[in-house]
C-alpha cells in the first residue's frame, strides 16, 4: 500500500482510477463537488466520447491533444515550477484573451486519464478570484473548456450530436453547474 507521501495525482489515478480522492487523502477536502487543497481545486473538466449539455462529443484523441498543447504552452508564473499556466474567468465569454480585470483563476496542471480531462485550478487573490471563492461556498461551480474548432472538421452522428474532431483550447472557465455544457 502506498503512503500519502508516495501518492501524487497521476500515480493515484493510475492505481485507483477516477475515484474521489478526498476521503483517502486527508489534505484534500470536498467543496461543492470539487476536491480542494488550500486554494487549489482538483476536478474533471470533460469526459471523452460522452455528449455534454450542448450535445458536443469530444473524442479521446481530442482531449489528449488538448493536454499535449497545454504542455507546450509557456506562460511563466512567478514562484512556480510550471510554465504551463492558463488563465480563466467566471462565466463563458467570447473574448480572447481575457481582460486582466476578469481573471479569477489559473490552470496549473492538465492531464488525461481514464477517459477524462482533469485539471488543477488555483483561485487567485484578485477581485474576480475573491468573487469566485464566495460563489464556490454558496453554489455548485464547475470548470469547462472554452475553445475553437474547425467547422470543416465537425460532424454530426445519427443522434444529431456534434462530433468535435479538431479543437483548440483557449481557456478553462468557472461556470455555475446549472449553466454548464
Amino acid at each position: 500500500m502506498l503512503s500519502n507521501e508516495d501518492i501524487t495525482r497521476r500515480s493515484f489515478l493510475g492505481v485507483c482510477g477516477a475515484v474521489v480522492i478526498a476521503p483517502i487523502l486527508p489534505e484534500f477536502k470536498h467543496s461543492n463537488g470539487l476536491c480542494r487543497r488550500q486554494s487549489s481545486y482538483f476536478c474533471c473538466i470533460a469526459s471523452a466520447d460522452v455528449p455534454n449539455k450542448n450535445n458536443h462529443v469530444y473524442s479521446k484523441e481530442v482531449l489528449q491533444k488538448i493536454c499535449e498543447d497545454f504542455k507546450k504552452r509557456t506562460m511563466p508564473l512567478p514562484g512556480s515550477a510550471s510554465n504551463n499556466v492558463m488563465c480563466g474567468q467566471i462565466g463563458m465569454t467570447t473574448d480572447a484573451p481575457i481582460p486582466l480585470q476578469n481573471i479569477s483563476h489559473i490552470v496549473l496542471d492538465l492531464w488525461f486519464n481514464y477517459n477524462k480531462l482533469w485539471a488543477v485550478i488555483k483561485i487567485l487573490n484578485t477581485p474576480q478570484g475573491r468573487i469566485l471563492r464566495k460563489i464556490l461556498c454558496e453554489e455548485r461551480i464547475v470548470f469547462r473548456t472554452y475553445g475553437t474548432c474547425d467547422d470543416n472538421q465537425t460532424f454530426y452522428n445519427k443522434n444529431r450530436e456534434v462530433i468535435i474532431k479538431n479543437y483548440k483550447l483557449i481557456n478553462i472557465h468557472a461556470v455555475r453547474a446549472s449553466e454548464a455544457a
